[in-house]
């Protein structure tokens, strides 16, 4: 049995993931994820996992001798794809902060953010390369970790420090 009963926990549950609803409704967060697949374009050498650099017959760019033009010789390809997240999004505020000093709990430097989404999104956190966060590239700074337990029967949020990029 937990802290809190069953039918408490999904009151919850229900009403953080309507906050970040309405809390995302400002910002508009957008992970964009890298995925890497064999190039269909040139034979994949299993020896040296990478290109044979011999053009396959049957990809979009035919090629008799050199490297191949569509994976440079690398034998994978990286795709890019975008998706919307609904986040909650709080920015840093603290202005030239020595890191050696002490801060008060909770204060995210500036040029950071703190994303909080839905526990079910938790994937598209921990697999995103960066994020998009009203058309500013953000970084993550630590590996977003299990969703954090706080007595509750269910995990609702899941939070990710971002950085902007300079």
């Amino acid at each position: 049995m937990g802290l809190i009963p069953r039918k408490l926990d999904g009151i919850y549950k229900r009403k953080i993931q309507g906050l970040i609803t309405d809390l995302s409704l400002k910002n508009k967060t957008i992970a964009v994820i890298s995925h890497q697949q064999k190039c269909n374009n040139c034979l994949w050498d299993h020896v040296h996992k990478s290109s044979s650099n011999k053009y396959n017959g049957t990809g979009p760019r035919p090629f008799q001798q050199g490297v191949c033009p569509i994976c440079r010789g690398v034998g994978v390809t990286t795709q890019e794809t975008q998706r919307r997240l609904q986040a909650s999004v709080r920015f840093g505020q603290m202005a030239n902060q020595q890191p050696d000093r002490y801060t008060q709990s909770g204060l995210i430097p500036e040029g950071h953010a703190m994303l909080k989404v839905n526990a079910n999104q938790h994937a598209t956190l921990h697999q995103a390369k960066y994020f998009l966060i009203n058309g500013v590239r953000y970084t993550p700074v630590s590996e977003s970790g299990r969703p954090q337990e706080r007595g509750l029967l269910t995990h609702a949020i899941s939070t990710l420090l971002v950085r902007e990029d300079r």
